[in-house]
């Protein structure tokens, strides 16, 4: 059986997967001492009350190829036109929306979503 469904029906789905799933829940940025060329967002989480939380590295955010070289210390994989860029951890979060999304929607909608929740202006997604 095949359906098909708007552009606008199936980010509306996505989006609101996101906002009730609990995958960005407590996702905050960290300090990088780059300012806004690179922001890493981590989620806390905590194990057991008697332990200090720990951090899952959830995406990373960059704002041009020289960020992206200055913190991996590589020279950047992707086009100049893929900045500013969010790499979205793939253990974490990636596999499994692009299980339910495909590829193709996650990048799309998801790097918007993205965006609008924590006020970026990337204009590709990438995993990581």
């Amino acid at each position: 059986m095949k359906f098909l469904i708007t552009e606008s029906k199936l980010e509306k789905i996505i989006f609101d997967y996101l906002n009730q799933s609990n995958l960005f829940k407590d996702v905050n940025p960290h300090r990088t001492g780059y300012g806004k060329s690179v922001q890493e967002y981590f989620k806390t989480v905590d194990y057991e009350e008697d332990m200090d939380p720990d951090y899952d590295h959830v995406f990373t955010y960059y704002g041009d190829p020289e960020a992206y070289e200055d913190i991996v210390g590589v020279e950047s994989p992707y086009s100049s036109d893929y900045y500013p860029l969010i790499e979205l951890d793939t253990n974490y979060v990636y596999e499994r929306l692009s299980s339910l999304f495909t590829e193709e929607n996650v990048k799309k909608y998801v790097k918007d979503w993205i965006n609008q929740k924590f006020n970026l202006d990337a204009v590709h997604l990438e995993p990581n």
